[in-house]
């Protein structure tokens, strides 16, 4: 989900690169999205994408981290 910035040492990962039940069926490329689009509303919005090699690497997300950051990157303006 989306966070604001009010303490900027205690701020959670908010977009895990793994498939989370958090996420409610959505891909994990959904739910970047999603994320990003509720972050537009929000003042302050902090987004932080996240994940273990292990688990990429076992889960074969590779692709879809390579996916969520060019999506990210592409929203920063």
């Amino acid at each position: 989900g989306v966070i604001t910035r009010e303490d900027p040492y205690n701020l959670p990962g908010t977009i895990h690169i793994f498939d989370r039940k958090e996420y409610k069926g959505m891909s994990i490329i959904d739910f970047t999205k999603q994320t990003f689009e509720k972050a537009k509303q929000t003042e302050n919005a902090y987004i932080n994408i996240w994940g273990h090699s292990k688990e990429i690497n076992e889960n074969g997300l590779w692709d879809t981290l390579d996916e969520v950051l060019a999506y990210a990157k592409a929203q920063i303006h």
